[in-house]
């Protein structure tokens, strides 16, 4: 048995919402238990997460910020 448990997270729920902060342990790569002040697991390493978001099921996410007008009608004006 391999896994983690990761300690004071917010988690995207199912819903759209957030829960936490909250501990995840992950078990085999599968989230084992969702629960506030989870016991330590000696076998188990932990990683203090306060103050990050966890996205299960969401990769790459990332924002692409317009910091520059491609408006032909734009660039005209300058």
């Amino acid at each position: 048995m391999s896994g983690f448990t990761l300690r004071g997270v917010t988690v995207l729920d199912r819903g759209g919402g957030f829960t936490g902060p909250v501990d995840v342990r992950v078990v085999d790569g599968l989230i084992a238990e969702l629960d506030v002040g989870l016991s330590l697991d000696i076998g188990l390493r932990d990683v203090d997460l306060a103050g990050l978001w966890l996205l299960p099921g969401v990769f790459d996410v990332h924002l692409h910020a317009l910091t520059h007008s491609h408006d032909p009608a734009q660039e005209s004006l300058t």
